[in-house]
């Protein structure tokens, strides 16, 4: 509690990895993600049991998105030898990402864009970008996120697959 305009809004910035008012995508502060609350924890908590089958369930739509796109033209990041993703997004990168965005959401689909600003142009990481980054930034105007939920059923898989490969030209779609 404070009656300081300045420092609430500081703060707040802060416990939200210090995302800027007003501002979804524009970062001004080094901050944290510290914005779960008692109700959140009790929720969180009684689904921690369905994590794992929730966990396994991503990892199969991935498999699907990945089957169908296997020779392109949506490329998904390659999951580490060492690592196992458990796809909390369903991240592709794809060419002319606004175009097939707003086609996509014609035909009902609904995509995100998380991170459309790459660290290196927050304003708080600047000075640590001492050269160009031009694959970053190409991956920054690629980057879409395709639905991605633990209850996503494979037709659903399938409508969103065989959407992108009209828009994008590819021809059907072989997803099962």
């Amino acid at each position: 509690m404070t009656s300081d305009a300045h420092l609430a809004e500081r703060i707040r910035s802060l416990r939200d990895h210090g995302r800027a008012e007003n501002s979804k995508y524009r970062h001004d502060l080094v901050g944290t993600n510290s914005r779960l609350d008692g109700l959140q924890a009790v929720v969180l908590t009684a689904k921690l049991a369905k994590l794992d089958a929730w966990t396994e369930a991503r990892r199969t739509i991935a498999g699907q998105y990945r089957a169908a796109f296997a020779n392109g033209p949506v490329h998904f990041v390659e999951e580490a030898a060492h690592a196992r993703a458990v796809y909390h997004l369903a991240v592709a990168r794809v060419p002319n990402r606004n175009r097939v965005q707003q086609q996509l959401a014609s035909m009902g689909i609904q995509t995100g864009i998380h991170y459309p600003a790459p660290c290196h142009r927050q304003p708080p990481y600047r000075r640590f970008a001492t050269q160009s980054l031009p694959v970053t930034d190409q991956a920054a105007d690629e980057i879409l996120s395709l639905p991605m939920f633990p209850h996503m059923r494979a037709e659903q898989v399938a409508r969103v697959c065989e959407a992108l490969h009209e828009i994008l030209g590819a021809g059907a779609s072989h997803v099962a």
